[in-house]
Formats: structure tokens, sequence, C-alpha cells
């Protein structure tokens, strides 16, 4: 370069290069910084857990079959939290782990550094990132991850969609986070995809699948079904809750079981003779524990009489689910007597005995 014929280009250039390189070493000083002063992966658990507005994960039954998409939404949680055992998890996301249901109502498993939410889905997948077609389980899923690589989301089909909003939902969505301070290189998408394999077979062993749906009321076609050993109907998806109540209500009428209406919304319609009939339904749990006053007893567990034609009985300890029945199956004058032994009849087998 001519330095004689362009001195100020050549001083231009010379201070340019000179902030370069002071750029370069404050960038590197500044990694330095930040690797050694800055904010450090975290090293164990989160603490206090659960978590603000979470609550403990509690042993339910498993679905079969589709059922795992027709769940009460506190009842989903929970089978997904313990889909697998907890040293599963552990070796699933490398570490220690906790598990809550979180504020939102999802299964939520954390390790140190990596956050996994999962839930029933009844949308489309949305992502930001690139997807990818994959079978989980023997499921149809879409995989992506982002470009920054600290979320890997997993979407897995496990049901037909239903012709009941609201009520199922045919997906399953797993969404990984890493720590932004944890600068792993782990292979997130490999991981949640590696999770699905886990859990999707344990909520869709063989089994049933969603049933159709008829007639204005969303009826069920009948069907026989006990209840649960040691659940009864606890914790069911929606259709096993009113085939259950209508096995029970029809046994103690003597009506066929052909003859009831099992509904999607876990209740069962009118059961009826020419001298009584009754209907059911199952109360879901709720993700926060209600104040109700269970002054009464059926089938030795806490109840409530509403009326002399309706009580409730309350099912679990742990949570406050429920079944209602209404009933005109009296033999006698004295209403409220005749409900409660009706109730003691029919209860047994939907407590699990």
């Amino acid at each position: 370069m001519n330095f004689k014929a362009h001195p100020y280009r050549s001083v231009s250039l010379l201070i340019v290069a000179v902030m370069a390189f002071w750029a370069l070493v404050g960038y590197g000083l500044f990694l330095v910084w930040d690797k050694v002063f800055g904010p450090q992966a975290p090293t164990s658990l989160p603490s206090p857990w659960p978590s603000a507005g979470g609550s403990a994960v509690r042993t339910v039954p498993m679905p079969t079959g589709e059922m795992v998409a027709a769940l009460p939404a506190r009842t989903a949680a929970d089978v997904l939290c313990t889909a697998v055992p907890e040293q599963s998890w552990s070796k699933l996301l490398g570490g220690p782990i906790a598990r809550e249901i979180d504020g939102l109502g999802y299964c939520h498993v954390v390790t140190a550094t990596l956050s996994l939410e999962v839930h029933p889905d009844d949308a489309k997948p949305f992502t930001t990132g690139a997807t990818k077609p994959v079978r989980v389980g023997g499921h149809d899923a879409t995989l992506a991850g982002d470009e920054g690589k600290t979320i890997a989301n997993l979407f897995v089909t496990v049901a037909r969609t239903s012709p009941v909003p609201g009520m199922v939902y045919p997906m399953l969505d797993f969404d990984l986070t890493e720590d932004f301070r944890a600068d792993s290189g782990r292979d997130l998408p490999a991981i949640v995809q590696a999770i699905g394999d886990a859990v999707v077979p344990a909520v869709t062993a063989p089994g049933l699948p969603l049933p159709p749906v008829t007639g204005t009321g969303n009826e069920l076609p009948p069907r026989e079904v006990g209840g649960v050993p040691g659940f009864g109907i606890a914790d069911s998806a929606y259709p096993m809750a009113a085939w259950q109540l209508c096995t029970q209500l029809a046994k103690a009428l003597s009506v066929p079981i052909a003859e009831t209406k099992p509904k999607m919304d876990g209740s069962c319609g009118n059961v009826s003779t020419q001298a009584a009939f009754a209907t059911a339904s199952y109360v879901p749990p709720t993700f926060r524990e209600q104040e109700k006053s269970w002054p009464d007893t059926v089938a030795g567990r806490p109840a409530r009489l509403d009326s002399d034609r309706s009580i409730e009985v309350k099912l679990r300890d742990d949570s406050n689910q429920s079944v209602r029945i209404f009933s005109s199956a009296g033999r006698s004058t004295d209403r409220r007597r005749d409900l409660q032994e009706f109730a003691e009849l029919v209860m047994p087998p939907l407590l699990g005995r």
C-alpha cells in the first residue's frame, strides 16, 4: 500500500484494526469473566418443592387403549408423571429428578438444569423450530427443536379426533427446556423422543379405543364394566366412568345393560323400571381441594345427602372426586333412608371393592 499517497486512509485503517483487536480482546475477557463470575448453571434440584402453585403427584391407575385422551385433567397429569418409575425418569433425564403437578395443571419433571412439562392437547402442534415426523411408542408424532438448542418439543397422537370438543385430547405434548446457563451440548430432541418412547406405551397399553358418540346427548354404546380393584371409578376416563355407573345402576335395578345410557361426560342417564329410576354422575378431581361438608356415610365413605332424592359420595381421601346418585328407588315413606340404602348397594364396586 502507498502510505504517502493515502495518509488519511492509512491512519483510518490502522485505527479500525486496533479497535477490532481490542474488541476481540474485550469479548474474550467478557466470555472468561462470564464463565468464571457470571450466573452459573444450578447444581441442585429446585427448592422449595412442589413449586409455588404446584401440588404433589398422586398414585392413580394407568389407562389403556385410547382412554388417556379422555381422562379428567388432574388425573391425566398424575398419570403422565407416574407413567414410569422415578428411577426411569432419572435415567431418561440424566440425573436426580423431582415431580409435581404445576400451577398450569401439567405433569412437571425437573433436574437441576432440565425442565419437562407433559400434558394432553387437542390443538395442532405449534413450534418455532424445524420439525420432522417420527414414530413414538407405535404412534405418529412430530419432533421439533429450536435454533438455540435449549428447547425441544414432541407431539404424539394417541387417539382419533373426537367429535366432543373439550372432552377428548388426542395428543400428548412433551416440552423439554434446558436452563439457558447450562451450555451442556445435550441433544434435547433425542432426549425428549426417548422420554416419549418410555411414557407413551405405558399410558396406551392394549385396551379399548375411544367409543363412538351418538345422538344429541353424547351417548356411548352400552358396555358392562367393573371397577378397578383398589380404585373403582376413581380417576377413570370419562367413558369408563359412565360404563361403571350404568353397570351398577343396572344391576341394582335389574335392568339389562343394553337399556342403559352411558354418556361421554362420565354420567349414566335414566335407568328405570316401572317402579323406580336412577341416574348417576362422576365428579372428577380438581386441582384444588374444595371445602365441602360430608356429614353422612355411605359404604364407609364420607357422603352428603343433598335431598331425599340426591346423594354425593366422596371417593378418595387424597382428592376431592365423588359420585352423585339421584334415585327414586324407594320402598318406604322414608325417602332419605331408601336413597342411602340404594347408594350402599351401588357404591362398593365403584370404590374398587
